[in-house]
């Protein structure tokens, strides 16, 4: 899983949206919905049948905005048929 946890505080690897338990009165209490930030992620993977942060998020857990912005402008140059599995295969190739 590439979510972080703290103490049951989930935050996406690039701070798209976070979840914070302790203030959602046990019910879901994310800042912004993880569904819509998911989408435009070049790291999601929405093709489950359930939404599942766990299995969706395919970000390295130490990526940061920056890096992420730099390895989709190079990637976009490089792909001729550009893919998220694409996009997930080079970042696992050039990723430190």
């Amino acid at each position: 899983m590439v979510l972080e946890k703290l103490k049951l505080n989930f935050v996406c690897p690039l701070e798209k949206f976070g979840f914070d338990y302790p203030g959602s009165n046990f019910g879901r209490g994310y800042d912004r919905d993880p569904v819509e930030a998911c989408l435009n992620c070049n790291f999601s993977n929405l093709y489950g049948k359930e939404f599942n942060l766990e299995e969706i998020c395919q970000c390295p857990e130490d990526m940061t905005w920056d890096e992420y912005d730099v390895l989709r402008e190079a990637y976009s140059f490089l792909a001729i048929e550009p893919s998220k599995k694409g996009f997930w295969d080079f970042v696992n190739e050039v990723h430190i």
